[in-house]
């Protein structure tokens, strides 16, 4: 099973369930590792933010093990992202929209794998996720406990509901967005507890040059462009493209990270609300890929 993730924060958990993992290559100047989760042979890596680097990471890594011989049975999503749903709930649209073809709703859609999508179904009620936001730490702390606060969010809950639709968009105007090591729990190339690498891997930093990189991305934090969705990211349909493409059966696991029921009632500023919560996103989805994993 592929499982990918966006940046170091979401695929923390995910790596450090693998126990003892091995470097499988670099992709798109992300390094990849093999383990075994819930008895299940994985491969896990960071795709970097947003639909560019999510499409060339994810078709460099599927190219490299289907030259080496490995027969890729899913792909599977681990990740946060802004929804109408509560801070902290995981949602699991039955399939993806992009806005890459098409500049206005209706878009087309990129269905979910069936199969997947009942045995996720299974884990509803099942799965411990986490209402307490945590702080943050400069090691990433979805691999170690750090200190408690009071604040904490309504119980939250996996949510599978048939129809619901998520939506992937690009701010980035076409353009990939490098990562660095050693980088942040943001812009690292690499999971947060992945074994020492290579401390100049990394990719082109070019789109940074240019200030209207950042305008574009916080510009468009300023309003839905899905339509009909209940959840909202930068890289999900990117992959779920490229599995229907290839046939492999596919699903997505976003922790909210901008949403409704915010304890903090934070000013409606772009971008606040994922910087509070994205480590509470983060670990809630890892928890239900997890408990997915177990599940199949």
């Amino acid at each position: 099973m592929l499982i990918l993730s966006a940046f170091p924060t979401e695929g923390a958990k995910i790596l450090a369930a693998a126990g003892p993992v091995t470097e499988v290559g670099v992709f798109n100047g992300r390094r990849f590792f093999a383990g075994t989760i819930a008895g299940k042979s994985v491969v896990m890596g960071l795709t970097g933010i947003g639909l560019v680097d999510a499409d060339l990471t994810t078709r460099a890594v599927l190219a490299f093990l289907q030259s080496s011989g490995v027969l890729v049975k899913a792909v599977v999503f681990s990740g946060v992202a802004g929804s109408s749903y509560n801070i902290g709930d995981v949602v699991v649209p039955d399939h993806w929209t992009d806005d890459l073809e098409h500049s206005a709703p209706p878009f087309p859609p990129y269905a979910v794998n069936r199969c997947l999508y009942r045995i996720a179904r299974r884990i509803v009620g099942t799965v411990a996720l986490d209402p307490n936001l945590y702080v943050e730490d400069r090691a990433c702390t979805g691999l170690r406990t750090p200190p408690s606060t009071p604040v904490r969010v309504d119980d939250p809950q996996v949510r599978i509901n048939p129809g619901d639709e998520g939506h992937s968009s690009d701010p980035y105007g076409g353009r990939a967005v490098p990562c660095a090591n050693p980088g942040t729990d943001l812009l690292g190339c690499d999971a947060c507890g992945a074994p020492p690498g290579d401390p100049g891997l990394g990719s082109d930093p070019t789109p940074f040059l240019d200030p209207n990189f950042f305008l574009e991305l916080f510009q468009s934090f300023s309003g839905s462009q899905g339509g009909t969705a209940v959840i909202e990211d930068m890289e999900t349909a990117a992959v779920a493209r490229i599995a229907t493409e290839k046939r492999i059966p596919f699903i997505a696991f976003r922790g909210v990270s901008d949403g409704r029921g915010d304890p903090l009632m934070l000013p409606p500023v772009p971008y606040l609300q994922f910087v509070v919560y994205q480590q509470l996103a983060a670990d809630n989805a890892a928890a239900a890929t997890l408990a997915f994993l177990a599940a199949w």
